[in-house]
């Protein structure tokens, strides 16, 4: 996937997670009230920089927050996957939040129908 700096929904970079490079990272609204239809960025943060906590201009133009490395979000799919392998957006984006929440793994077989 072509990582020139644009915004995405949310569904879209879960639902092709495999289309993007691990070693970029995810960027969300501030506002912390994500849905499958929020906007995103999947920036490569550039590690060798001194100003490395600075957040990339195109996530601040956009009033986007750093929230996880893409390497994770790649994890948490696959995980969902792994135990759904029909998974639809409504179930990755479950995992996704659970995960952000719980800094791990959601167990679908845990959950109430």
């Amino acid at each position: 996937m072509d990582l020139q700096e644009r915004l995405h929904q949310l569904r879209d970079v879960l639902c092709n997670s495999e289309a993007f490079p691990w070693k970029a990272a995810l960027y969300l609204p501030k506002n912390g009230d994500w849905q499958l239809s929020s906007v995103c960025a999947v920036l490569i943060r550039n590690q060798d920089r001194e100003d490395i906590d600075e957040e990339p201009k195109f996530a601040v133009v956009n009033d986007l927050r750093y929230v996880l490395q893409f390497s994770d979000v790649q994890g948490i799919v696959c995980n969902a996957k792994q135990q759904l392998p029909n998974a639809n957006e409504d179930e990755l984006f479950r995992a996704f939040e659970f995960y952000v929440d719980n800094d791990a793994f959601i167990d679908f077989s845990n959950e109430e129908s």
